[in-house]
This record gives C-alpha cells, sequence and structure tokens, in this order.
C-alpha cells in the first residue's frame, strides 16, 4: 500500500523558514558557507572543484587502486572513476595496470598533478592563514575549543539517532 504524501502548500523560496535562524549554530552555519564559497572561488581559478583537492590530497601520498580513492572520499566509484577521467585529460593523474595484480589498475599524480595540487593547497592554506591571523588570540582560542568539543561530540552520537 503506497504512503500518501503530506499536503504541500505552495509556496515560494521566500516563505520556507530557515531552520538554523535564532540558534546558536546560525553564526557558525553562515560562517561555514561564507568560508566554503570563498575556498570554491580560489580552487574555480584552477578549475577544480573541493572533492578535486581532496582526491588530489589524497593521491599525493603515492599509488592508490582508484577504489580505494572513491573509498577515501566516501564516493561511489562511478563518481571516483570521473574525478580520475578528468584529472587524466587534463594530465594531473595517470592510471595503469597494477604490476602486482593484473586486473586491477593504480592511479597517481604526474609531476602537473603534483603542481597543481601544491598551487591549489597553497592558496587555500593562504586564505586560511590570513582569515586567522585577523583574529585575536582569544578568538582562535574559543575556535579551537568549539572545534575540540564538536568534534567529541560527533564522536560520541549515534548517526541517525
Amino acid at each position: 500500500m503506497a504512503r500518501a504524501e503530506p499536503a504541500r502548500a505552495s509556496a515560494s523560496s521566500a516563505d520556507v523558514t530557515d531552520p538554523w535562524a535564532g540558534t546558536d549554530l546560525d553564526i557558525y552555519r553562515s560562517n561555514y558557507v561564507s568560508l566554503m564559497r570563498r575556498i570554491r572561488a580560489l580552487l574555480a581559478q584552477d578549475d577544480l572543484l573541493l572533492t578535486d583537492l581532496k582526491a588530489l590530497h589524497f593521491l599525493q601520498s603515492g599509488t592508490t587502486r582508484p577504489t580505494a580513492l572513491a573509498a577515501a572520499l566516501d564516493l561511489t566509484p562511478a563518481a571516483g572513476t570521473q574525478i580520475l577521467d578528468r584529472f587524466e585529460r587534463r594530465g594531473l593523474a595517470r592510471r595503469t595496470p597494477d604490476p602486482l595484480d593484473r586486473r586491477a589498475t593504480i592511479v597517481r599524480l604526474t609531476p602537473v598533478g603534483h603542481r597543481q595540487y601544491e598551487l591549489a593547497a597553497g592558496r587555500v592554506r593562504k586564505l586560511v592563514v590570513s582569515l586567522a591571523s585577523g583574529m585575536s588570540r582569544d578568538g582562535l582560542d574559543a575556535l579551537r575549543r568549539g572545534s575540540e568539543e564538536l568534534g567529541r561530540v560527533l564522536a560520541e552520537v549515534t548517526p541517525g539517532a
């Protein structure tokens, strides 16, 4: 038996209530969104997405299998393949047969890929340092303590609970 969908009032997006509005986390959410926009804009200068930077970072450590890359980035194998296809077209990475297992493929960054990672990661690092240098010592300490506490709570909370 099919479940009935609840009736939805026709409303414009302006009528939708922001679930964060008025909460203590509203400032965090707003700042997080702003920071991510800035990082994405920096990466766009090199025609990279945030996931691409994460993939380049993971591949910096050496050769790996495509399935390991996808798993490390919490992607489907197909999404990992799409990233690797883009990287190969741009000369950032190369897939080759695994010498220890003819059925498998390994991936490694090319010298161009290593340079691209260093450039993009350097830009993000410069942004973070610039932002941190504009904060007071007390502000940085409070941010660190809050982040540590959030990390602890996230580790304790059962997903879906």
